[in-house]
């Protein structure tokens, strides 16, 4: 009689060697192919610099759709030069009308992005069109839509309780989707009152959008993240030159360059004895560190993300977690709303505070008015592609 082995269906099988599972890591294989793309509700722009400009970097997002900037029509070019980091740039649609309400969308300078004019207007909604390159993909962006190559992507702030079955808009909403053929792909709160306010929508035969989640909270609204599926476009590249003058034998090039003639046959003349100084020592340095070159990737800097700042931020984050766990069960209450805001408040305060201070410690080491004015013009004026 053969012998029979049971498996309990509830035991975790080992992965294969070599591959990572669970949902980071299923994040991060998806970040090295698609563009990582996210949604949020800023409520001022202005407010909220430091962290959407550090929420840019730590996620490494390659497209932010921003709604409710409440930039104005003249200063707003100048309000995203203070949030775009290295290696990203802005344009934006600020509301003519009424103040409040205006859209914006950073990109990395990778991606082409270009505005384009409509002659649509509607008093119920805001919309901006941008046209997008990324490889050989192009999208068309009408924030809140964006069609890419008969492709439908519909994303932004609707303000309408999905989350509430028995609410009429949301029904007739769910229902318009339906008849569409149009999924929603954001499940869970992305605001505070525990209501699902940004959406993601994309037709169901598309298959445009993957791994779409609700990530940090941003002022009252979280950020919703999710990957487009176009082609990852790469960080750009530049070649650099440089000597390896740690690697130099320092009794060694001393005895060499009191060898030279510009010491054992001085020119008389000053002209002559400066050419001397020039060829002499930038031969000797030939000969010890010769230039090399090399290419680098660039990368937004983040100077002030110190270890307090990730301290503050993982406890903002399992906050938001705890939060959602009980609002998921039904046992959340007023206080655990409460906690989530100080924590995220505690985080503004500190990132605001380190970045502060690192901005003074760096115009303190300024000598003179032109490396003042140079430290002054990395961090407000001269920002590519703007």
């Amino acid at each position: 009689m053969g012998s029979c082995i049971f498996r309990d269906a509830r035991v975790k099988r080992p992965t294969p060697r070599g591959v990572r599972s669970g949902k980071a890591a299923k994040r991060a294989r998806a970040e090295k192919k698609f563009v990582p793309f996210a949604l949020i509700n800023a409520r001022s722009l202005n407010k909220r610099t430091n962290v959407i400009s550090h929420h840019l970097i730590t996620q490494n997002i390659g497209l932010l759709a921003v709604t409710e900037t409440w930039l104005n029509s003249d200063s707003g070019d100048g309000d995203l030069l203070n949030v775009c980091p290295a290696g990203y740039s802005a344009v934006h649609s600020s509301k003519l009308t009424k103040r409040g309400g205006g859209l914006a969308l950073f990109h990395r300078d990778s991606i082409r992005a270009e505005v384009v004019a409509t002659r649509f207007f509607r008093n119920s909604f805001e919309h901006m069109v941008v046209l997008l390159r990324l490889n050989s993909i192009c999208i068309r962006l009408v924030i809140l839509i964006v069609v890419s190559g008969g492709k439908l992507l519909i994303v932004g702030d609707f303000n309408i309780h999905t989350d509430v079955g028995a609410n009429p808009t949301a029904i007739k909403f769910q229902s318009i989707l339906h008849l569409s053929g149009l999924s929603q792909h954001v499940h869970g709160p992305t605001h505070l009152d525990g209501h699902s306010l940004e959406l993601v929508i994309s037709r169901k035969s598309d298959n445009v959008v993957t791994d779409c989640s609700v990530s940090y909270l941003i002022c009252d609204h979280f950020a919703v993240h999710t990957f487009v599926k176009a082609c990852g476009i790469p960080r750009p590249r530049k070649k650099i030159t440089y000597r390896e003058l740690h690697n130099i034998n320092e009794e060694n090039f001393l005895s060499k360059m009191l060898a030279l003639p510009l010491f054992t046959a001085s020119a008389p003349d000053i002209s002559d004895l400066l050419i001397q100084y020039n060829d002499g020592l930038s031969s000797l340095l030939d000969a010890y560190a010769p230039v090399r070159t090399k290419m680098v990737t660039v990368r937004p800097s983040n100077p002030w993300l110190t270890q307090e700042v990730m301290d503050k931020r993982r406890n903002a984050r399992a906050r938001e977690r705890w939060w959602r766990d009980r609002k998921k069960k039904g046992t959340s209450l007023e206080s655990d709303r409460y906690l989530v805001r100080h924590c995220n408040k505690e985080k503004r305060r500190v990132l605001d505070s380190v970045k502060a201070a690192h901005l003074n410690q760096e115009i303190n080491k300024a000598l003179g008015k032109k490396s003042l004015f140079k430290v002054v013009d990395s961090f407000l004026i001269k920002k590519p592609g703007l």
